[in-house]
């Protein structure tokens, strides 16, 4: 049997685990490597808290990947 670990939906999972709900829908990604799964979880969380409620290392990592896009598009359009 294979074990999976939750990246986001803790509360959903939690709420219907009370509900007695046994079936649960999910997205399943296999193969993620440890930076990809951070990811997502910084995404779920900025988009559930907001920038001002993310710890000081998920707002650095969504300010240096904000740099980032900044900088490619800069680039992109001088080429």
């Amino acid at each position: 049997m294979n074990s999976y670990e939750i990246l986001i939906g803790h509360n959903n999972w939690n709420a219907s685990k009370i509900a007695g709900i046994l079936t649960f829908p999910a997205i399943i990604k296999e193969g993620l490597t440890e930076e990809t799964s951070e990811m997502y979880i910084i995404k779920s969380n900025l988009m559930q808290c907001g920038f001002d409620n993310l710890c000081i290392s998920e707002q650095a990592v969504v300010s240096d990947i904000t740099n980032l896009i900044k900088i490619e598009r800069i680039g992109s359009t001088t080429n």
